[in-house]
């Protein structure tokens, strides 16, 4: 199943403040705003007139180059991203299909200007079943929640992979064996120690015992 899931991952806000998550989530879908590009453009993509559109709506303020490539992850197979978002208190997450679907009433307070339909519908669990709280996500996964736009990459993309793949991070894997390895170390200098006969091989040998006990207790 794992095999299955994207490579990558992009974060959406599903409307400002959320305001679209619970139609979303019920329809199995990601909607998305940027009302200002016409309906056509969203169907059959035309890139360069996009990016005009959207430079004119940002005028003088920054941010125009951000918002058009976010625009063109939705559009541009947006099936190769796994879509995550932060919402009654956890983290959830889907797949989607390629092409965006036309709200044809315009957007409004429960729907946006288009959406895409899930490929595989919003969950808030692992593919193992585990539970994606907040409270028990790292903090560089649920800083994503706070992004102000719509849609982005999130800087700990590959954490919140393995997280829903119920993968273990390889820098916490390498730190555990490298414990064991300084574990199985002292307790063999210990044994190569012979019975004491003198002070100081005494003290060698306790110091050896404390740090193997104090490994295992930590």
């Amino acid at each position: 199943m794992t095999q299955q899931l994207p490579a990558s991952v992009r974060y959406v806000k599903n409307g400002r403040r959320g305001r679209w998550w619970t139609t979303a989530k019920t329809n199995k879908q990601v909607h998305i705003g940027w009302k200002e590009v016409p309906h056509r453009l969203l169907i059959e993509p035309n890139y360069p007139e996009i990016e005009r559109i959207i430079r004119r709506t940002f005028g003088e303020r920054q941010g125009a180059t951000q918002d058009f490539n976010a625009l063109r992850d939705v559009l541009e197979r947006p099936s190769k991203y796994l879509w995550v978002t932060f919402e009654d208190g956890c983290m959830w997450w889907c797949t989607v299909q390629d092409g965006a679907h036309i709200n044809a009433h315009g957007e409004s307070h429960t729907k946006g200007h288009f959406w895409l339909k899930c490929k595989r519908p919003w969950s808030n669990e692992s593919v193992g079943g585990k539970r994606l709280s907040s409270s028990d996500l790292p903090g560089t996964v649920t800083t994503t929640a706070g992004f102000q736009g719509t849609v982005c990459e999130p800087g700990a993309w590959e954490t919140i992979l393995r997280i829903i793949k119920d993968e273990k991070d390889p820098d916490v894997l390498k730190a555990a064996q490298a414990r064991i390895a300084y574990q199985e170390a002292i307790l063999n200098m210990v044994k190569r120690l012979s019975r004491p006969n003198t002070c100081g091989c005494w003290r060698i040998r306790r110091i050896c015992t404390v740090v193997v006990l104090s490994l295992r207790g930590s």
